[in-house]
């Protein structure tokens, strides 16, 4: 049965890029890779392939060395492939045709879910060595942290969309605080991601939150990015110990935003900071 990669379309140019990424690395002949569904892994990205013979074969679960990297959720190294016991020898026919001996699989794993596999090939009956197999399950993991922010993002925008839709006027104090700690936890994201094109997907959704509200027309107020993380903290009841740890500052440093922020808005409670900053649409 064929599968279909849910793979989503940025996270799937992400995939492409780690394939040509460690093809340069030169410790493979051949590095291809898919999303995996319940179908199975869908082959869809090539480096140093001589044909197409590899191209949208499907991988079912439990078969070859991909599927039996899916299903435990452990690489698979495949030396001599022809002559292997230790996998079924179902795709024997399209790895022989394209000259390859050896290779491993290394699932991709994103909250404990195979969403795909990575693999790396050679044409020679080399052994594949064990620092070729450290560096492929490193660009898989860190392949798998980059799926994970944005299947992240992906979830809170469809939380977002929830929220905001057909909703006007004023907000709960409930419905507020899972806005705050949206973009508080979009914010986690960014700081452990190095992909461009994500790090500005979550900028745009974090001005989407705070301007959810929108600000009041004329609003001189400004507050700084940090002073915002700050004034979140304290609407989700953070202390400011709390909101130190979570934002990796010195809980010193958190109180001066905070006076900083409360002289900015003329108030003077954390309290009053916060329903004063929700009402000029500063922060969710």
């Amino acid at each position: 049965m064929a599968a279909d990669s849910d793979l989503p379309f940025g996270a799937r140019s992400k995939v492409r890029a780690t394939v040509v990424s460690l093809h340069r690395q030169r410790a493979f002949d051949v590095l291809f890779s898919g999303g995996a569904s319940e179908g199975g892994v869908l082959l869809s990205e090539f480096a140093g392939t001589r044909s197409d013979v590899l191209e949208g074969l499907t991988i079912e679960p439990g078969l070859g060395a991909g599927g039996l990297a899916v299903v435990t959720k452990r690489p698979v190294r495949v030396d001599r492939y022809r002559t292997n016991r230790g996998i079924t020898h179902h795709y024997v026919g399209e790895i022989v045709r394209e000259g390859i001996q050896s290779l491993a699989a290394t699932p991709i794993i994103v909250r404990g879910r195979a969403r795909g596999v990575l693999y790396g090939a050679l044409r020679t009956s080399t052994h594949l060595g064990d620092r070729s197999l450290a560096l492929l399950e490193s660009f898989a993991g860190r392949l798998s942290r980059e799926l994970g922010a944005y299947e992240e993002v992906d979830f809170r925008l469809r939380v977002l969309d929830g929220e905001l839709d057909g909703r006007s006027g004023q907000r709960s104090l409930r419905e507020s605080e899972v806005l705050a700690e949206t973009y508080l936890q979009l914010r986690d994201i960014a700081a452990e991601v190095s992909d461009p094109g994500l790090r500005q997907r979550i900028a745009d959704v974090e001005k989407l939150l705070k301007s959810v509200e929108g600000p009041i027309e004329g609003s001189a107020i400004q507050l700084t990015s940090r002073e915002i993380d700050v004034l979140l903290c304290a609407s989700v009841g953070y202390s400011n110990a709390e909101a130190a740890r979570r934002l990796g500052l010195s809980p010193d440093t958190v109180k001066t935003y905070m006076r900083n922020l409360m002289a900015k808005l003329s108030v003077k409670t954390r309290h009053a900071a916060v329903v004063q900053a929700r009402r000029h649409g500063l922060i969710p």
